[in-house]
């Protein structure tokens, strides 16, 4: 499981706090650990995928924490967050994890001619999905501290 938060400063987005728990781990405990940062940074609601089912989003509403499910498919969140990247807007954490994983990703065409953007086989992409989600979705929210929180990949 991961989690992402990021803010933004004026058109820049900062990745402020980025955690990856890796199996095995009990989802609970972790959502709590999670719970407990984004109350650091003052933060009431995530933006996840809908792996796990309604169970993630109800787990962190019984902690308090509203979690709305991300109209963004990852390879638009690569994208987007590619594209800040490239325009300097985006400031990193030094983290290897996150390093290697944006390193690795791979962008190609897809059948209906849209790119997509992914880990290559047998790859990871779990804190890369985090961090671009906090990054693109804090400046899309003019502001602010924002979290993702995309659910064991």
């Amino acid at each position: 499981m991961t989690l992402g938060v990021a803010h933004a400063e004026g058109p820049r987005a900062v990745l402020d706090a980025l955690l990856e728990v890796r199996p095995p781990f009990s989802p609970a405990a972790v959502v709590a650990d999670f719970v407990g940062l984004l109350r650091q940074y003052s933060i009431d609601r995530v933006v996840g995928d809908r792996y796990g089912g309604e169970w993630p989003r109800e787990r962190f509403r019984d902690l308090g924490i509203q979690y709305d499910l991300s109209d963004l498919v990852k390879s638009d969140i690569y994208l987007a967050c590619l594209s800040r990247l490239n325009s300097r807007q985006v400031e990193l954490l030094d983290n290897h994890q996150l390093l290697l994983q944006l390193r690795q990703l791979e962008r190609r065409r897809g059948r209906s001619g849209k790119d997509i953007v992914d880990h290559p086989p047998k790859g990871h992409d779990d804190v890369i999905n985090a961090a671009a989600g906090a990054l693109v979705l804090c400046v899309a929210d003019e502001g602010g501290a924002y979290s993702v929180s995309p659910l064991i990949m």
